[in-house]
């Protein structure tokens, strides 16, 4: 394994921070839209970005937070643009009707893999704040410090949502909502 980078001075940091990082910024890219050509795309733009801003304005000090804030921008500017795009399309089809949602009944008990399916849909149905600090914890292990820098909040209002969020969680998962 690489060893963490913490800075970029240098090209030689930003190669080592983009060997050292690469496959976590995808997976989070992944899991947040669920699309691998488009996480790969976020991916480069990413790390395109940080060079540019190396670049143009230097150092960058704690470059892990730095990276996740850059693709958690393009990650929304995406969904943005998806959202329009979708909204587009649905005004031009004639034979357009909305689905319930009801139309299959998933029993609790099958298998890991479908608990986490659950758990996954369920947390992108959370609120944006309580989703972000969840995955940024638990899928991509950053800090709650780091987590703090990264979304520009308090690292005691990470905390508070990372809370709320796993409590929603658990009420969820034990069949609290439906």
């Amino acid at each position: 394994m690489t060893a963490k980078v913490v800075s970029i001075q240098s090209e030689s940091d930003f190669l080592a921070a983009y060997n050292c990082y690469s496959d976590a910024v995808f997976r989070y890219s992944l899991l947040r839209i669920r699309d691998r050509e488009l996480a790969k795309d976020i991916t480069q733009d990413t790390f395109l970005q940080t060079w540019k801003y190396f670049q143009e304005k230097g150092p960058i000090s704690n470059v892990k937070p730095f990276l996740y804030t850059v693709a958690i921008r393009l990650i929304i500017n995406q969904t943005h643009k998806h959202r329009e795009q979708s909204l587009e399309r649905l005004a031009e089809e004639v034979d357009f009707e909305p689905v319930d949602g009801t139309t299959g009944d998933v029993a609790a008990s099958r298998s890991d893999l479908l608990e986490g399916e659950k758990a996954l849909a369920y947390i992108d149905k959370l609120n944006p704040s309580y989703r972000d600090v969840l995955y940024l914890r638990f899928v991509e292990g950053l800090s709650p410090k780091e987590i703090a820098r990264v979304i520009g909040e308090s690292r005691n209002l990470v905390g508070v949502r990372l809370n709320r969020a796993i409590k929603s969680l658990r009420k969820y998962l034990r069949g609290g909502y439906h």
